[in-house]
């Protein structure tokens, strides 16, 4: 056979755009266990027993750096879809909507792009929901 066969995959092209990425936190301790979580950062999970046992919360990093880790200080599942709505991504961070009984207190988190935690708490309004703006901390009724 004198036809060469030219190996060029066009598809290993598609790996130039970066992986989502994520960041992982153990419930029980959200501050110490955060790290960076991807398809090329696996997370390494010890073995454990039924009493010993681990909840990992896995967020996505949003576009921007931030990361929208929700009421990681308070509940064992820390982004909610009962209680968050869409997420707005602004040139400096982000806002999300917060839904709950009038009157309740919600403790919100997020890891900024340099690695900060930032937190707030915002109250449920009378029409039930608020926008929370990281990382001014305005909680703006909706």
């Amino acid at each position: 056979h004198s036809h060469s066969h030219s190996h060029s995959h066009s598809h290993s092209h598609s790996h130039s755009h970066s992986p989502q990425r994520f960041l992982a936190f153990e419930t029980s301790a959200p501050s110490s266990t955060l790290q960076a979580f991807s398809e090329v950062e696996p997370l390494a999970l010890k073995a454990t027993t039924k009493s010993s046992f681990l909840l990992w919360n896995i967020v996505p990093v949003l576009p921007n750096g931030w990361a929208f880790t929700g009421e990681a200080a308070t509940k064992w599942v820390a982004v909610s879809p009962v209680r968050f709505g869409q997420i707005s991504i602004s040139s400096s961070g982000f806002s999300v909507a917060a839904s709950g009984a009038p009157g309740e207190v919600v403790e919100l988190s997020a890891v900024s792009p340099i690695g900060d935690n930032v937190a707030f708490s915002c109250e449920i309004p009378e029409a039930g929901t608020i926008k929370a703006v990281f990382p001014g901390g305005a909680c703006i009724p909706v």
